[in-house]
This record gives C-alpha cells, sequence and structure tokens, in this order.
C-alpha cells in the first residue's frame, strides 16, 4: 500500500478515475442513511478500487468480515462520525489533527506492544489484586437466577446487586434463563465469523524479507488466506535470530467453510499459499500449530440498532444485569479496556 501522496499517486493499486475522486472527495455531501454499510459508503466517497484493495483487506484484518455487510456507524463509529461532524474523511482527519489534545491524549502513541512472557502476565497480576479467591475457572454450567433485584448463582449462597456479563451473545440464554427469549432474539441472532489461525515457526527463514507488520490479502484476489502477521519482526524473543514466527488466519465471514477442514486441507492451504506469496522454495515449518474459533469476531450488521436497543431494554427490566463484552461497544482490546472503565464507574455511581 502507498504510504503518502507520492506515492499514492503512483500505485497500480487504484485506478486512475477513482486517485481523482479521492481529490473531490472533501467536497461530497455526507451521507443520510444511518444504516450504510462500509462497503456503500466507499464506494460513494472513494470509489470500487479503493473498496477492494484498500477497504477490504483492512476488513478482513480487523473483522474476517464483509464490507457489504457490515453498518459503518456501529462497525467504524470514528469513521462515521468523521463524515457527520466533518462532512469528510480528508478535510476532518486535517480538522481534528489541529484540535487542542487533552493531557491523556498526548500520552497515546500508536507503537506497538506486548507484555514480556506474554498477556497472561498482565492476567496474573490481575488475578493477585483481585484475590484467587475472588476468581473461578472452569464453571460449568453457570447460570443466573433472580430474585428481588438480587441475582445468584449455583456456584455458591452469595447474592449480587450486579451481574456483568462479557460472554458472546450465543451464551446468554444458557447463562440468564430468566430473560425472556423473545427480547434476546435481536441479540442472539448476532453473526460471528468462523476463524482458523496457524502458527508456523521456521528456525531459519529462507522466503522474502520480513520488514513489516504483516500482510491482508484482498478478497477479490481469490486467495484462501485472510492474512498473515509476522509477529517476530516486531516482537523480541518470538523465534531464533534468524528463523521467524508467522500466525496464519483463513476462514471468516465469506469462506466459512473453512472452518470444518480437516488439519490435514488446512496444512496444504497453508504450504501453497505461504510457498507462492512468501517465494519459498521448500516449506518444512519447525512449528505448526491449529487453533480454530467458531466464534472468532461478532459482525456489527443491519441488526445492530435493534440489537442495541434489546441490550438497554433489558438492563432497564432487570436493573444490576449489564450486558457487556463485545456485542456493543467495538471488538477490540482498547474497546474492552474503556468499556470495563465505564461499567465501573456506572457501578460505583449507582444508588444500589
Amino acid at each position: 500500500l502507498p504510504s503518502g501522496l507520492i506515492s499514492g499517486i503512483g500505485t497500480p493499486l487504484f485506478s486512475f478515475s477513482d486517485k481523482l475522486r479521492l481529490l473531490a472527495e472533501p467536497f461530497r455531501k455526507k451521507g443520510k442513511n444511518p444504516n450504510e454499510t462500509l462497503a456503500q459508503l466507499v464506494l460513494r466517497r472513494m470509489g470500487k478500487s479503493f473498496l477492494d484493495y484498500a477497504i477490504d483487506p483492512f476488513i478482513l484484518g480487523i473483522y474476517s468480515g464483509d464490507p457489504d455487510k457490515l453498518v459503518t456507524k456501529y462497525a467504524f463509529p470514528k469513521l462515521y462520525r468523521l463524515e457527520q461532524d466533518y462532512g469528510s474523511f480528508i478535510s476532518g482527519a486535517m480538522k481534528k489533527a489541529k484540535e487542542p489534545k487533552t493531557e491523556r491524549d498526548k500520552k497515546a502513541t500508536k507503537e506497538i506492544f506486548s507484555i514480556k512472557g506474554g498477556l497472561s502476565k498482565m492476567i496474573g497480576a490481575l488475578v493477585k489484586n483481585i484475590g484467587e479467591e475472588n476468581v473461578r475457572l472452569n464453571c460449568k454450567a453457570l447460570n443466573f437466577s433472580q430474585k428481588e433485584n438480587k441475582f445468584s448463582s449455583g456456584l455458591s449462597n452469595d447474592q449480587f446487586s450486579h451481574v456483568i456479563s462479557t460472554t458472546g451473545a450465543y451464551t446468554l440464554e444458557e447463562l440468564f434463563p430468566f430473560l425472556k427469549k423473545e427480547k434476546l432474539k435481536s441479540i442472539t441472532q448476532m453473526e460471528y465469523s468462523k476463524v482458523i489461525q496457524v502458527s508456523v515457526g521456521f528456525n531459519k527463514w529462507k522466503g522474502i524479507p520480513l520488514n513489516a507488520f504483516g500482510g491482508l490479502v484482498p478478497f477479490i484476489e481469490q486467495r484462501n488466506i485472510l492474512g498473515t502477521l509476522f509477529l517476530s519482526s516486531f516482537f523480541k524473543n518470538k523465534a531464533p535470530e534468524k528463523g521467524a514466527l508467522l500466525s496464519v488466519f483463513l476462514g471468516g465471514v465469506r469462506k466459512p467453510e473453512f472452518a470444518d477442514f480437516s488439519d490435514e486441507k488446512i496444512f496444504k492451504i497453508i504450504k501453497q499459499e505461504l510457498t507462492e506469496m512468501f517465494k519459498l522454495k521448500t516449506f518444512d515449518p519447525d512449528l505448526l500449530k491449529i487453533y480454530r474459533y467458531n466464534y472468532a469476531i461478532p459482525q456489527y450488521g443491519l441488526e445492530s440498532e435493534e440489537k442495541l436497543k434489546a441490550v438497554q431494554a433489558l438492563e432497564e427490566e432487570h436493573p444490576g444485569l449489564i450486558l457487556a463484552g463485545n456485542i456493543r461497544d467495538g471488538i477490540g482490546i482498547a474497546d474492552r479496556i474503556n468499556q470495563g472503565k465505564t461499567v465501573a464507574a456506572e457501578i460505583i455511581n449507582s444508588p444500589t
């Protein structure tokens, strides 16, 4: 992908007509359809080549989804607000860059980071501060009941004023049997992408240089992988000095049948794709592990408005119940942190 104006003018990825369209983007009228899909928005403001070679792979990398199904207002609220508040992506981004930043905003960087020893170290620190006696794992057939605005579970005799759910939409009926199914329907019908992740490691890397974060594959190219992260390129100690660790993703909303492929078939796909794309003469990885996620990423589609109304209605009907997690407020780690702070503040400031 081009990294600036000059390379953007010269790139063959975008058509000449769409490059001209981009110059007129700041002068186009803002959209009026709150349920406009991302594909519709990009076609309206930027053109098909931008959709095919910039936005589509971007969507595959975040949602493993389909821009024809994702509603911008819910899947990318910042992008939606950029057009609604400023009338344009380009001029809006320029105006926002000039706006005064808070002290907290000034501390934020775009650097990629992780935790030494893995993210489990952070979870361990949280458990230590919460107290191991307050954390229960591997709970089977967990469900809650409600009586007189108090919640209880089969795990103990304790009663709780608040219960926060961060599970997937597909678990809510079992977790909260006192909720009426017809009122949950708008939430539980949410679509999830099925994703296969394959970790591939080489003690000695013999392919093209991996001096990047990774690569995403436009769907229009009809490859059999969504993309690859070059983990050893941006995290330390992920592979031997001359080796490489890749994380390859397959499946997604548009290829859900991949979830049912055997390990042998997945291996064959990985071998063909990586050999061709990374110019490997042989494919003999020293590490290969396959992980399957049937409920990998929720898709914020046309049902999103009704879903959010249903969440609000159920929380109002059952005070103390909070339906959180990635069924709303975004799907990323940063979204979960923001949501966690918001939910904690709500409970602290609640009258009960």
